[in-house]
Formats: C-alpha cells, sequence, structure tokens
C-alpha cells in the first residue's frame, strides 16, 4: 500500500429470507377457498459489513507523541507489603 492510503475489506454479514402470509382471519385458513382471502409475500433482509483501515508505520526508535501511551505512576502501595504482614515473622522478608 502507498502511504496515506486506505484498505477497505467488506462482505455479506448476514443475509435473511422470509415468507409473511397475511389474510383476513379465520377466512384465509379455509382449505381452497383461503387462497381468495389471503397472499404471500417475499421478504429479503440483507445486511453488509465494511472495515476500513489506514495504516501508519511507527518506527519504534523514534515515535511520535500521539502514538506513545501515556501511563500514570502506580501509587497504591504494592500488595507484597500487606502480605507480609501476615505471614509469621521468621517468614518475613526484610
Amino acid at each position: 500500500m502507498r502511504r496515506n492510503t486506505s484498505l477497505v475489506l467488506s462482505g455479506l454479514f448476514s443475509s435473511e429470507d422470509e415468507r409473511v402470509k397475511t389474510g383476513v382471519p379465520l377466512l384465509m385458513n379455509i382449505p381452497i377457498l383461503g387462497q381468495l382471502f389471503s397472499s404471500t409475500r417475499f421478504q429479503r433482509n440483507e445486511s453488509e459489513l465494511i472495515v476500513i483501515v489506514t495504516p501508519v508505520i511507527v518506527d519504534p526508535l523514534r515515535p511520535r507523541s500521539e502514538d506513545v501511551m501515556r501511563l500514570r505512576p502506580d501509587t497504591t502501595k504494592p500488595a507484597l507489603d500487606a502480605l507480609q504482614r501476615r505471614l509469621p515473622p521468621n517468614q518475613r522478608r526484610p
């Protein structure tokens, strides 16, 4: 890929075919004559998924400022101190 170009990935996500029968209640259920009081409709539902990717090449030795994740220092007391207090005195580490 060239610089500042995007890659498009797409495809059919889901496809659903449905047959819907509608008509006059009770009359549409009569054998043979019910055809006169009802209608059948076919419906197709399709969903597509599209993903657009614009890659950026980053030099790990000289990253841009927006590519560096800022982490706050951990200010909580480590759990090791709490565990040390629960150990018997002869098993504690200095």
